[in-house]
C-alpha cells in the first residue's frame, strides 16, 4: 500500500506546480476605451423595429406564422413571470 501512495503523490505534486506561473510573469498593459466609439450615435429608441413591426416585444409576428404567434400568445397568457418581465420591458 505504501509503494502506491508515494507515486502518486510525486505525480500529484508534479501536475500541482506545473500550473503555477513563474516568478517572472508580468500582467500586459492593456489600454482600453473609456466608452465605445459610436455609443452616442444610435439608441435603441432610434432603430426602426425589425421587419417593419411596432415593437420588440412582437417581433417574431413578422414571420407571419399563425402556429408561432398563437404558441408565444398561449405561453405568455399562462406564465405571470413573463408578463410581469414584458411589462417592465415596455
Amino acid at each position: 500500500m505504501r509503494n502506491l501512495k508515494m507515486p502518486a503523490l510525486v505525480a500529484l505534486s508534479a501536475a500541482i506546480a506545473a500550473c503555477t506561473v513563474g516568478p517572472d510573469y508580468v500582467r500586459p498593459d492593456v489600454s482600453t476605451p473609456a466608452h465605445f466609439a459610436r455609443a452616442e450615435a444610435t439608441s435603441s429608441a432610434d432603430v426602426a423595429a425589425p421587419m417593419g413591426e411596432k415593437s420588440d416585444a412582437e417581433f417574431w409576428r413578422g414571420f407571419n406564422d399563425p402556429q408561432l404567434s398563437a404558441l408565444v400568445d398561449a405561453a405568455l397568457a399562462a406564465n405571470h413571470d413573463l408578463r410581469i418581465a414584458l411589462a417592465n420591458y415596455d
